[in-house]
């Protein structure tokens, strides 16, 4: 029955605005397992496919919505993104020697496997590459400045001139058009963050403090609560979530929630005893993938 699940939930009619989340019907498992994991799985912007890493995000994989696995890189792939045109993925490489460790930015092109490195390896990267709105650069931040990088490839869409948010242990920064300008909206260590569809506003983390959202030049700050690993809606209306509890060691509860990005509303779409976690939504709306820290699985949802 998986696959007439998987595909229903895919071709399901996408969200009303108005109405409210639920999930519409038991979630699908699509591939992974205790043998072999997957985790943090993030669709593609065409939605054919989901890039998927080990929970300790080792290696990458392709996951059709059929359940069939590609591999891509066996290395470490920290903090990986699909460029816009899903024709690459960029992520932080990293080569090790013993104990010591060196980090280059790196890209990956999707159809035929292969690898290039973007930069030279260097003995620190605290942060993550992303990719410029438009896909034609990778931008990298470095203590209060931002590096960049071309991809090698034309625009993948129209040149934009759309903001970034790049986020390190330094600092916050919003970078447009060559120039980048300090993003505090709210004290405090960011983390995990989203980008809205529209590129006007950021979910993202502050350690220790929760999850919040924001417009791009800083205004508009709202509090969603207690949360991890933010994902928008296609429509930009709601964003899922995780919620957890640790023993100080382990994971000993996961769901997965909804908040409306207004912060009127927060549902909770999963309530199980198993792990749910890392949510990506698919570019039609009507599902989330998530992982359970060994396989991942796809949650139809619906509005009512």
């Amino acid at each position: 029955m998986r696959l007439p699940l998987l595909a229903a939930a895919l071709l399901a009619a996408p969200l009303s605005h108005a109405q409210s989340l639920r999930a519409d019907g038991p979630p699908v498992r699509l591939a992974g397992s205790a043998d072999a994991p997957l985790a943090h799985a993030e669709w593609s912007p065409t939605g054919d496919a989901l890039a998927a890493s080990r929970p300790d995000a080792r290696g990458l994989w392709l996951v059709s919505p059929d359940g069939s696995v590609r591999p891509l890189t066996d290395g470490p792939s920290y903090g990986f993104e699909w460029s816009p045109d899903g024709s690459s993925i960029l992520y932080r490489a990293t080569q090790e020697d013993g104990t010591r460790r060196q980090h280059a930015v790196a890209l990956l092109d999707v159809a035929s496997g292969e690898t290039s490195l973007l930069s030279d390896w260097q003995a620190s990267m605290p942060t993550l590459p992303r990719f410029s709105p438009d896909g034609d650069a990778a931008l990298l931040l470095v203590g209060d400045e931002v590096e960049t990088f071309a991809t090698g490839t034309a625009a993948a869409l129209a040149p934009s001139a759309a903001p970034t948010v790049l986020a390190g242990p330094e600092a916050s920064l919003v970078a447009r058009s060559g120039q980048a300008s300090r993003f505090e909206p709210v004290p405090g260590r960011m983390l995990n963050v989203a980008t809205s569809p529209d590129r006007q506003r950021v979910a993202f983390e502050i350690l220790g403090d929760g999850l919040f959202v924001a417009n791009t030049d800083g205004t508009g700050l709202l509090r969603l609560g207690d949360g991890h690993n933010p994902s928008w809606s296609p429509d930009g209306q709601w964003i899922a979530f995780m919620r957890t509890e640790d023993d100080g060691y382990h994971l000993t509860a996961g769901d997965i929630y909804a908040a409306r990005a207004d912060g009127s509303e927060t549902v909770r779409l999963t309530a199980t005893a198993a792990l749910e976690l890392n949510p990506s939504w698919h570019p039609d709306g009507a599902a989330l993938a998530y992982d359970n820290g060994e396989a991942l699985f796809l949650l139809p949802l619906a509005s009512e």
